[in-house]
């Protein structure tokens, strides 16, 4: 399993847990569900690609 799919998989379980603890109807948990999703995979994108520009020796 590579990075990414590690990634996606972790984002889509704890994206299902905190959807499932936090909202109280169907439709609320799957909209924060995609929300969360859409979240975690695009901000880990993003800070990679920023620490790929910005390297610290």
């Amino acid at each position: 399993m590579g990075h990414f799919s590690s990634l996606v998989l972790y984002s889509v379980l704890v994206s299902i847990v905190f959807a499932l603890l936090t909202k109280d109807t169907q439709k609320e948990r799957a909209l924060y569900f995609l929300k969360m999703f859409a979240a975690f995979v695009g901000l880990s994108i993003l800070s990679a690609w920023f620490m790929y520009l910005f390297p610290f020796w």
